[in-house]
C-alpha cells in the first residue's frame, strides 16, 4: 500500500505540496516548541540534532546540509545538537 498524504495539524496544506514560506530558528535562547507544524527543515551547518517529532518521538539525528521533509514540533537547545542554520519550512 502507497503512503498517504496525511493533511497536518494546523496546516490546510497537504505533506506532498509546494512549501509556501520560512521560518529561520533561533534556538540559541533555549530549546523551541513551534506553534504550528512544520513540513520540512533546512540545516545549513552539518551536525546533530536533538528533536520531537509530531508522533511524539524524540530523536537524535546526525544530519549532513540539506532539506529533510520532517514534521517535528520541538527543537532541543540542550542534550546533543551541534547542527546550525536551521530553517523550518
Amino acid at each position: 500500500m502507497g503512503a498517504t498524504n496525511l493533511k497536518l495539524e494546523s496546516s490546510p496544506q497537504r505533506a506532498s505540496d509546494p512549501v509556501v514560506g520560512a521560518v529561520a530558528i533561533d534556538y540559541s535562547v533555549g530549546d523551541q516548541t513551534f506553534a504550528q507544524n512544520p513540513r520540512g527543515l533546512l540545516i545549513s551547518t552539518a551536525g546533530t540534532l536533538k528533536v520531537d517529532f509530531i508522533d511524539g518521538s524524540t530523536a537524535t539525528l546526525a544530519l549532513a546540509v540539506g532539506v529533510y521533509p520532517f514534521c517535528i514540533t520541538k527543537i532541543y537547545q540542550t542534550g546533543s545538537t551541534t547542527a546550525a542554520g536551521h530553517v523550518l519550512l
